[in-house]
């Protein structure tokens, strides 16, 4: 038992210790709402950029006529916001490309590549406005620091 309320206490000292700290980011909140907020939206494009080129790629190449004709069929999805209605929407304009006369299926793979190329990147460019916003906040936060302790 006395390890388990000395190893309490520890953690109890660290954020004590943590909360300290923490009052120095006070001043540069805006900084890091604009962090979370890119942040957010890079893992956003991240997971859009790498998870759906398979599926896309197999509508692509491993159907077969039939199957865009019952995609065409079917109609257009009615769309919800949820992940499966915006794939299904996705899906059905890609199936509309692919059985246009005027585009077809090099048209769809060049849409998909040029759709990749941008969510990488929008995912670095937010990444990279992640870092930038993050960097006065620890600046900041060090200097304020730095000018407390001399002060003391």
């Amino acid at each position: 038992m006395q390890l388990f309320s000395g190893f309490y206490l520890q953690e109890l000292f660290f954020l004590k210790n943590y909360f300290k700290i923490l009052r120095y980011v006070k001043p540069y909140w805006g900084y890091a709402l604009l962090n979370a907020s890119c942040n957010i939206l890079s893992v956003l494009f991240s997971f859009f950029s790498l998870t759906l080129i398979a599926p896309f790629l197999d509508l692509l190449f491993l159907k077969d006529d039939n199957f865009y004709l019952e995609k065409m069929a079917a109609g257009k999805p009615e769309f919800h916001l949820s992940t499966k209605a915006i794939v299904d929407s996705f899906y059905y304009y890609l199936t509309e490309m692919i059985t246009d006369p005027n585009r077809g299926k090099q048209y769809a793979l060049m849409f998909i590549c040029i759709a990749v190329a941008v969510m990488f990147f929008l995912k670095n460019l937010f990444r990279y406005l992640g870092q930038f916003f993050i960097s006065p906040i620890r600046n900041g936060v060090v200097k304020d620091l730095l000018a407390d302790v001399h002060k003391k």
